[in-house]
């Protein structure tokens, strides 16, 4: 069995115990509310989050991994495991790709017989966590990257999704949603 690494972010939505139990790497995001600044699933869990949510008066922001916490995390694991397979939130909603790719190809030139893949899911939350799930049970199969790669990529792909929200307030309030919208969203 190849010593590979999976790795996703906090975009994946992975529960800790899931993460424990397939041991998948997890990059964490910040997240703002004002001024404060929050690791998430570090310094913030996601109950603390939503709680916060109802009291604080503005929105909060994501902001994505700092380069220098990214390349110390990809490094570290890329120096104890063959390869590290890193699943990112979607490129079209964050710059977590792009960074993520910049961080690889710096360790791997200082490292030359390092091996980082960075895949853009093009997905959100447990879409990513599942195809992480996924990836590691090819990894223990006896799959090569390049053939985890292939299958999650189109695994991910071919997904579906269909989403049910309590309430459109948060939607709104962040401007996805006009308030028109959310307001005959909400009648309905």
């Amino acid at each position: 069995m190849a010593d590979i690494k999976i790795v996703v972010d906090t975009g994946s939505d992975i529960p800790a115990d899931i993460a424990q139990k397939y041991d998948i790497g997890i990059i964490r995001f910040l997240t703002l509310f004002g001024e404060k600044t929050y690791v998430q699933g570090i310094d913030i869990t996601n109950d603390e989050f939503f709680k916060k949510l109802e009291e604080f008066d503005g929105f909060p922001t994501t902001s994505q991994t700092p380069y220098a916490d990214m390349y110390d995390f990809l490094k570290a694991e890329a120096l104890e495991h063959e390869c590290v397979i890193y699943f990112v939130l979607s490129s079209a909603a964050s710059g977590q790709f792009q960074t993520a790719t910049l961080v690889s190809q710096e360790i791997m030139e200082e490292y030359p017989d390092t091996d980082i893949r960075v895949v853009d899911s093009r997905k959100f939350s447990l879409y990513i966590a599942n195809a992480a799930v996924h990836a590691v049970e090819m990894v223990r199969a006896g799959k090569s990257a390049d053939e985890i790669v292939d299958e999650c990529s189109h695994y991910m792909l071919k997904w579906k999704c269909f989403l049910l929200v309590d309430t459109l307030k948060y939607l709104e309030k962040g401007g996805r949603l006009s308030k028109a919208a959310a307001f005959v969203g909400s009648l309905l």
